[in-house]
């Protein structure tokens, strides 16, 4: 990654002012998931922190990142923030809502957390979709995790989070791969589906692939192989400060 797509403070510099000096970097994870929570994550940093430190000079996308740098950089910016908050909203929510009304209903959640820490009136949302609206002041940025260190530290945080529940809920659910896919398509997602059915987990307003034949559970109850029910996917949402 070139020096100049590194993700800096430019942004955040640029939107602030006496009135809100604080500035948030919002980013969601999970959007286009078969399975799991949407996650939606909030990132402040202080004003005086002008420069990119060097301990997070390597924060970008969190896609273009390993999962190794992905986790070693969160204590970081924990360290680093003035705030930070995350929220998970559940497969249920994501269905019942619908995928625009759980965006905003997240992004509020995490605003309004920081907003109680810091005096933080204005946010950097990544891509062309003001997802919180008034009463805050809003700038939507194309890519934006690739340009403003708050957005991209925001998609970190985020991403780590989601992964850790997919994964621990592998455990429960081995057949579906999300261990590896995190509730995302991919062919052995697909194919278990089809064999096995949805479980609690995915989001069963969602059209998977028009080929895939399969069963909705009955009252959160998932079939397994062996013929037993088990209840799969607690509720997810978790709106909390760090």
């Amino acid at each position: 990654m070139s020096a100049q797509t590194k993700p800096d403070l430019s942004l955040e510099a640029a939107l602030r002012g006496d009135r809100s000096p604080f500035v948030a970097g919002i980013d969601e994870v999970g959007r286009g998931a078969w399975a799991g929570p949407l996650t939606v994550a909030a990132v402040v940093f202080p004003p005086e922190l002008v420069d990119v430190p060097p301990e997070l000079v390597d924060v970008t996308d969190s896609k273009q990142m390993s999962a190794v740098q992905r986790r070693a950089s969160v204590p970081v910016i924990k360290r680093f923030a003035a705030a930070m908050a995350l929220c998970h909203i559940s497969p249920e929510d994501c269905d019942m809502s619908g995928m625009t009304a759980a965006l905003q209903r997240a992004a509020r959640s995490v605003m309004t957390d920081v907003a109680a820490v810091v005096d933080c009136g204005t946010a950097l949302i990544d891509g062309n979709y003001d997802m919180l609206g008034a009463p805050w002041s809003v700038q939507t940025v194309i890519k934006g995790d690739t340009r403003s260190l708050s957005i991209a530290a925001a998609s970190v945080l985020a991403k780590v989070a989601r992964d850790d529940l997919m994964i621990a809920a592998h455990q429960d659910a081995p057949d579906y791969g999300w261990d590896s896919n995190v509730g995302y398509p991919s062919p052995k997602h697909r194919i278990a589906l089809a064999a096995h059915g949805a479980t609690r987990w995915h989001r069963l307003s969602w059209r998977f692939n028009d080929r895939v034949v399969w069963d909705p559970p009955d009252d959160g109850l998932e079939r397994t192989m062996q013929g037993q029910t088990r209840r799969l996917g607690p509720d997810m949402e978790m709106p909390r400060l760090f």
